[in-house]
């Protein structure tokens, strides 16, 4: 399986969710907004909890979108989903990819040109980096700079403007992703719909 094209990633956080609102009935309106690919974090809960749940979110989704599950490969393989996002370079993606369905997809974050070179080798199926956006036009720099020379699909996160998705496509960047604009928002299908229709026009 390869990552949706053109692709809106929505990573969870449900401490962003505005009281009342379970996570699972907050990632619904997302999708219908744009999002194509839901992250599954929520890595602070306690093992069975976080089975609980993924299994509620991957209910929610009924594969409408492809469902990844954060450092987890027991847990994707129990809800079905349909891959595992990795947060630690060290970790053997073969080792994980051996645990999955196959084609599950398995991805990798990273923070520098030495940890994107070292998870490409080591067959990761698209990388992710996060930035911080308050200098918006250092943030492209340097992820110009990573990004230059690496074939495997780099996702550009969380949380920037939408007025900026275009440009970070045009930096180089395969696939967008968000958090808060989703999470937080009051109405999480128009939110969403920003960066889809700038996604969709670049």
């Amino acid at each position: 399986m390869k990552l949706p094209n053109p692709c809106l990633i929505l990573v969870t956080d449900r401490t962003r969710l505005s009281p009342n609102w379970a996570l699972a009935q907050a990632i619904g309106p997302a999708v219908t907004g744009g999002c194509n690919l839901v992250l599954f974090r929520e890595t602070d809960l306690p093992p069975n909890h976080r089975l609980t749940v993924a299994r509620f979110v991957s209910d929610g989704i009924n594969r409408r979108v492809p469902l990844l599950i954060a450092d987890d490969a027991a847990i994707a393989s129990t809800v079905g989903a349909q891959g595992v996002h990795l947060s630690d370079c060290s970790t053997d993606i073969a080792a994980v990819r051996g645990a999955l369905a196959p084609g599950s997809i398995v991805g990798m974050s990273v923070n520098n040109r030495e940890e994107a070179e070292t998870s490409q080798a080591k067959g990761a199926d698209y990388l992710l980096i996060e930035y911080d956006w308050a200098n918006p036009d250092r943030v492209l720099a340097h992820f110009r700079e990573l990004t230059d020379g690496i074939a495997c699909p780099v996702i550009l996160g969380t949380d920037m403007p939408a007025v900026l998705a275009p440009h970070c496509l045009s930096a180089g960047a395969a696939v967008i992703a968000i958090c808060s604009p989703a999470m937080s928002a009051y109405d999480r299908t128009a939110a969403c719909r920003e960066y889809r229709v700038w996604s969709v026009k670049s």
